[in-house]
């Protein structure tokens, strides 16, 4: 057993001869880790995630364990506390996948090569166009789209929502004199999809209405989607950030 850093330890174990012996050692750590102590009057019950890779004789050096091994950890720490994973070549390739997306979405928010794609809104009634959703869309480096939620959940995992948000929201406004005349835009609209780390962020609004503002579009023109993840998680901030919306005349709607 040896340390690797900060709460990190790699333990090695030679002669194994199946994957449920890996198992077993790896439940017996969890239950001797796992053990109640006290701590003044507090009761500590520590919990562990372990990773484990197996390979057999001079088939990879220890870097390359180790590397497969942390993989399979962090997969079993996503997945709660005091669980195991066993390394797997599927889910190496989705880590890897994970990082490509993670370099093209960097790369194209720094060079804003984002696109906005205009979703038709009609009436229902009279069969008339009502307005657009604004749409962002990314390519990577085959020239493919990329799946929007994934694009999206990754852009916030890896604190970067906010900029895409800004690049996206100020190319839809920038486009709004483009895509229809001036002279229908008492009957015109716009819906922009907001993630919840975006409403939660009380400099959202502000951001918007100046863009509006720099570009001669009225409040009342665009529709502000959330969804009700977005309320619930950030209640106080949401609602701060919505009221100063909907009292410059925006109008704020429930995304299922």
């Amino acid at each position: 057993v040896s340390r690797l850093g900060g709460d990190e330890f790699v333990a090695v174990s030679n002669g194994l001869s199946s994957r449920e012996e890996a198992l077993l050692i790896a439940s017996r750590l969890h239950q001797a880790v796992g053990q109640p102590w006290r701590l003044d009057t507090a009761t500590i019950k520590p919990h562990m995630s372990i990773g484990i890779a197996l390979c057999t004789a001079a088939e990879l050096d220890a870097n390359e364990l180790i590397r497969r091994a942390d993989l399979a950890m962090y997969e079993a720490k996503s997945l709660g506390s005091s669980q195991t994973r066993l390394y797997s070549v599927s889910a190496d390739a989705k880590h890897k996948q994970n990082l490509n997306r993670i370099n093209v979405l960097k790369n194209r928010i720094e060079s804003e090569a984002v696109y906005i794609a205009f979703q038709p809104i009609f009436n229902l009634q009279d069969q008339s166009l009502h307005g657009y959703e604004s749409l962002t869309r990314l390519r990577d480096d085959h020239g493919d789209w990329l799946p929007t939620q994934d694009m999206i959940s990754l852009a916030e995992s890896i604190q970067l929502i906010a900029s895409l948000g800004h690049i996206s929201l100020r190319k839809t406004i920038e486009a709004l004199p483009r895509i229809h005349p001036h002279n229908r835009r008492d009957r015109f609209c716009i819906a922009i999809n907001a993630s919840p780390l975006e409403i939660a962020n009380e400099g959202y609004a502000n951001n918007l209405l100046s863009c509006l503002e720099a570009h001669g579009i009225s409040p009342d023109l665009i529709h502000v989607e959330v969804t009700e993840s977005t309320l619930i998680s950030n209640l106080r901030s949401s609602t701060y950030t919505l009221s100063i919306l909907r009292e410059k005349g925006a109008k704020i709607y429930l995304d299922d």
